[in-house]
């Protein structure tokens, strides 16, 4: 079996403490235990009944291998110090005998021997212990260990924190995207309503320009000669004109544009071309608050441009008509829906 150097260096070195230890002892190596002097001196004073001071004066010479007392005094001095130690410091001291002398003294027991040793047993309970370093290190182990795992929990939910906060992020730039892309293509297709409105409008122009040019001329072809009496009805080409068919055709188709030409001449074209600009403004207003604002918001706000609407529409029938709207003209009914 092969050894360390340093344990058998070691082993030498305490087998040569050993002979010096015996040298200085003269080889003398046998020890009286006052084990059974304690009991002896009990029964002498009468206190074997008293169970708690023999356990303690018991415990106190076990003690007392710690120290050096059993090779520098003599056993009954020893049991005397225990004893004495002992009926001082149980629950219910014990009063020994002083008269005439100490009770220790009839043992040969001098009174400075016994204090010097009761001295010396107390201070084996003063004395500091050294530190067991072993269960120090298991206990800094642990803390260790505890402290490692406390961290990488920690850095674990901080980690799942962060990939939620990033999944969160990548959800809402989705959506926001989705919101963006909705908005543009409900813009383009407002755009393309308008557009074809004002591609019908300019059409309805146009056919009633057309309308217009058509009526003057049939009126120019049917204008009533000068050297043609007024009063022969009969004889009256205007009169009969209005007689025909064509008369009732021509001013049913019109009335809505005749007449607001040449009784309201200050109506051009521009104003009506502004008029339906604003509508349209108004209307893409309306569509706007319809989408930001509440359920009773919007249906006070389509009230509104209802009766806005219609007194719009009874001013253009008032232009149409060559007619001022009066001032006490009554307010729209407002229908409850």
């Amino acid at each position: 079996m092969l050894l360390d150097r340093s344990y058998v260096d070691l082993k030498n070195q305490v087998i040569k403490a050993e002979r010096k230890l015996l040298n200085a002892l003269g080889f003398v190596v046998h020890v009286n235990h006052p084990h059974k002097l304690i009991y002896a001196y009990l029964h002498a004073l009468g206190a074997t009944g008293n169970h708690e001071l023999m356990q303690k004066a018991w415990s106190y010479m076990n003690d007392g291998l710690r120290t050096d007392i059993f090779l520098r005094y003599r056993p009954e001095t020893i049991a005397c110090s225990c004893i004495h130690l002992a009926a001082r410091t149980i629950s219910e001291p014990l009063p020994l005998p002083h008269e005439p002398f100490p009770w220790f003294e009839a043992f040969d027991a001098s009174d400075r021997d016994v204090q010097t040793i009761s001295v010396l047993l107390l201070q084996v309970y003063a004395r500091i212990r050294a530190p067991n370093w072993t269960r120090l290190n298991d206990t800094l182990n642990k803390l260790r260990i505890g402290l490692s795992n406390a961290f990488a929990k920690a850095q674990q939910t901080e980690n799942v924190a962060n990939k939620e906060v990033e999944r969160a992020k990548a959800i809402l730039e989705k959506r926001r995207r989705e919101i963006a892309s909705k908005a543009a293509e409900m813009e383009r297709q407002n755009g393309a309503k308008s557009k074809a409105r004002e591609g019908g409008g300019k059409e309805k122009e146009v056919q009633r320009d057309r309308e217009k040019k058509m009526t003057t001329t049939m009126l120019s072809r049917h204008r009533p000669q000068p050297h043609v009496h007024v009063q022969d009805h009969q004889s009256n080409p205007r009169s009969e004109f209005r007689s025909s068919p064509i008369y009732y055709h021509h001013r049913a188709e019109s009335t809505e544009h005749d007449r607001p030409s040449k009784r309201n001449h200050h109506h051009s074209r521009h104003q009506r071309d502004e008029r339906r600009r604003a509508r349209e403004e108004r209307r893409a207003e309306k569509d706007r608050r319809h989408r930001t604002r509440s359920r009773d918001g919007r249906r006070k706000v389509a009230e509104k441009d209802r009766v806005s609407n219609q007194r719009e529409r009874e001013k253009d029938v008032y232009l149409a008509l060559g007619k001022r709207r009066s001032s006490e003209s009554p307010s729209p009914v407002k229908v409850r829906r």
